[in-house]
């Protein structure tokens, strides 16, 4: 299977567990695809780890997209403005 011009993105990946399920691949190359995908992400969580100061990821969050604070949503109240 050759990666596309993407890299091995999130459908290869469920199409990896779709061919373990169907039989199109043995337990042990999923077992290793797995050990392998997994062994690549830590790889690289150290490399930036490395790569960037704390502090410059303390204040981008390394371009993250965090989750929001709770929106403030006034509760009705019977019409009284008081």
């Amino acid at each position: 299977m050759e990666p596309g011009p993407g890299g091995q993105g999130p459908v290869l990946r469920l199409a990896m567990g779709g061919f373990l399920v169907t039989g199109r691949i043995k337990p042990p190359l999923a077992f290793w695809y797995i050990v392998a995908q997994l062994a690549g992400a830590t790889t690289a969580a150290g490399f930036c780890r490395v790569i960037f100061p704390a502090e410059s990821v303390a204040m981008t969050h390394l371009g993250l997209p965090l989750p929001s604070p709770p929106a403030q949503i006034p509760l009705f109240n019977g019409g009284d403005d008081s």
